[in-house]
């Protein structure tokens, strides 16, 4: 028996869920890669403040959800809501942590860090939000998780070390990531307002936790931090200008992406597609910047384990040997 419950998919075509969800694997992995670009031309530092980044994302999105509120009612917003105040913050807590974390590890050890968040988030869909879950279903799960250590694996382990502070950073921001993910998409399934209305407010505290953030780590006044990242900017090699532009931008339609995902589909979604871009980046950014120790059969398995496990639980009736 399948119980219903607010957490359930709105009934859409095969052809739009697909849509959404490559669209997801390709603004993680373009994303991904121009930040470690940035990052590998600059000696493993932002030649910004990676302060303001996290702004100019959240402002790319401010800036796009209202325009199309605009397109949708004139921009009026009839359901306002405190509540959105809180995925706002903890995004913006979750985007710092990611570019505090690059400064200790590679983008592609980085998720292999925070890949708890799997199949926690499975266990709370199942016992707190009553969602069923069948057994081949768990099995992909646990294998996805597996897929995705592998990949993010080099071919010889043995001098491998992690720093602590980056251990930390990945437990701390995959219980953050759970939590908000189940918050955002009960929030976007059950409250009255429109989706650009929910966006819109969403991504307006995003801009005020941001600025809070920045103001609250950076020396002067946010003019002043305008004013020196401006300057920054303008000093920047075209190819690195363009790369910093791009990440912002695709930050602001991956947001987006991201909300229709949640909507529309589930976080499981989410985290499969988040699973296929992993395996793209972790052989982009080897092939890319290749470190001193070469990829092996793991990565290669990783990949694999990845794939199949996302196409099986896609493939799956949940309604049959549900635990």
């Amino acid at each position: 028996t399948t119980t219903t419950t607010t957490t359930d998919r709105q009934s859409v075509g095969t052809v739009v869920a697909l849509l959404l969800c490559l669209g997801f694997i390709s603004t993680e992995v373009v994303h991904k890669i121009l930040s470690y670009f940035v990052l590998h031309q600059n000696n493993g530092k932002y030649p910004v403040d990676s302060g303001f980044l996290v702004i100019a994302g959240e402002m790319t999105k401010l800036l796009f959800s209202f325009g199309m509120l605009v397109r949708e009612s004139g921009g009026q917003l009839r359901h306002l809501s405190l509540r959105f105040a809180v995925p706002a913050a903890l995004y913006v807590i979750n985007n710092n942590l990611y570019l505090l974390a690059l400064n200790f590890v590679k983008p592609s050890m980085w998720v292999l860090l925070i890949q708890s968040r799997i199949v926690l988030t499975a266990v709370v869909y199942r016992l707190f939000l009553q969602r069923s879950i069948s057994n081949l279903r768990w099995v992909c799960v646990v294998l996805l998780t597996l897929g995705v250590i592998l990949s993010n694996m080099k071919g010889d382990m043995s001098g491998m070390s992690v720093p602590v502070v980056a251990l930390i950073l990945g437990m701390v921001a995959s219980a953050i990531s759970v939590f908000t993910g189940i918050f955002v998409e009960l929030q976007l399934k059950t409250h009255p307002s429109s989706f650009y209305e929910q966006q819109v407010q969403m991504y307006f505290f995003g801009v005020l936790a941001s600025l809070l953030v920045w103001a609250a780590t950076t020396e002067g006044s946010v003019l002043q931090l305008f004013s020196r990242t401006s300057t920054q900017l303008v000093a920047l090699p075209t190819g690195q200008l363009v790369s910093v532009l791009m990440m912002i931008a695709i930050t602001g339609g991956g947001g987006l992406l991201v909300a229709s995902i949640l909507k529309l589909l589930d976080n499981l979604a989410k985290i499969f597609s988040s699973a296929i871009s992993i395996a793209l980046i972790t052989f982009l950014t080897e092939w890319l910047f290749p470190s001193e120790v070469q990829p092996g059969l793991p990565i290669v398995l990783g990949a694999i384990i990845i794939i199949v496990s996302s196409f099986s639980y896609a493939r799956d009736n949940v309604g049959c040997d549900v635990w």
